[in-house]
């Protein structure tokens, strides 16, 4: 079956600085998820879904990936990949994996 596992090794964090973005893009996106993390009790009041997504884009090589492993070291958190095109997959083990993501 389908589970997590570790993939190579842990990788040095990176500072979000040493990113070649705009400034104000890499700290905006840092506060927003900052300000995310720090506001789950706001959403359960709600009853709307704790949940954040981003979509990166650009041409290969532009930093989006380095971006992702530096914003996860930021925070302290782990970074677990998904291969969408493994024919295998089913939408109820999808919401599975990601509902147990460690």
């Amino acid at each position: 079956g389908h589970e997590w596992r570790q993939f190579g090794n842990p990788l040095r964090q990176r500072p979000v600085s040493s990113i070649y973005l705009p400034a104000d893009m890499r700290e905006r996106v840092l506060k927003d998820i900052q300000e995310f993390l720090s506001s789950q009790e706001w959403y359960i009041e709600r009853g709307v879904p704790y949940r954040r997504g981003y979509l990166f884009y650009g041409e290969p090589g532009s930093g989006k990936t380095s971006f992702i492993h530096a914003l996860a070291g930021a925070i302290g958190y782990n970074i677990c990949v998904v291969n969408l095109s493994e024919k295998t997959w089913t939408d109820d083990r999808l919401q599975y994996l990601f509902a147990n993501c460690p």
